[in-house]
């Protein structure tokens, strides 16, 4: 293809649905990818424990403590922006 064909090929409006359209897709795809391998390779959460074996703190008090931290959005709490 020669360069005056690409350029009108690419200036011709009609023929961008098309272009937008592909890439649409590979980004929805890559965004569902992601979140997969996020949400399937999360490390568990542990128990903390004593040296003694006594449990501190339990996996469920942290989840539960992530369910009120998500909750009231906890994260921009004292910042300006959420950093």
């Amino acid at each position: 293809m020669k360069a005056n064909n690409f350029i009108s090929y690419i200036m011709n409006m009609r023929k961008w649905g098309i272009v937008l359209s592909i890439i649409f897709i590979f980004s929805l795809c890559g965004l569902f990818l992601i979140g997969y391998q996020t949400h399937y390779n999360a490390p568990p959460i542990p128990d903390f424990k004593e040296s003694s074996g006594k449990i501190l703190i339990s996996a469920n008090s942290i989840t539960e403590g992530q369910v009120v931290f998500h909750k009231y959005a906890l994260m921009e709490y004292g910042t300006m922006f959420g950093d």
